[in-house]
């Protein structure tokens, strides 16, 4: 978790550098829901990118994995709500 978050407080700051030298990337990183009060709606890749050199490249799938793949802790949860028919569209933290 520790590492999750020090990635996303990462991409996060990132994000924020990146559009405030150039507002027109903001939906790059943040999608339609730029900058909503309180709250920051950033888009991860779900596409491992192990080229950069970023011992995280691979964090977000692998988490997902945990958490939603066959053995994940939240799997049965999402299947009983979701149904497998279902589309993964958004996951949030809090």
């Amino acid at each position: 978790c520790d590492r999750l978050r020090r990635y996303v407080l990462r991409q996060q700051e990132l994000a924020d550098i990146e559009t405030a030298k150039d507002v027109t990337v903001s939906e790059d990183y943040y999608g339609v829901e730029n900058k909503r009060k309180n709250r920051c709606d950033l888009l991860l890749s779900l596409v491992p990118n192990e080229e950069d050199g970023d011992d995280d490249a691979t964090i977000t799938p692998d988490v997902l994995q945990k958490v939603l793949g066959a053995k994940g802790t939240l799997r049965p949860i999402y299947e009983e709500l979701v149904t497998n028919e279902g589309e993964f569209y958004e996951f949030a933290a809090v």
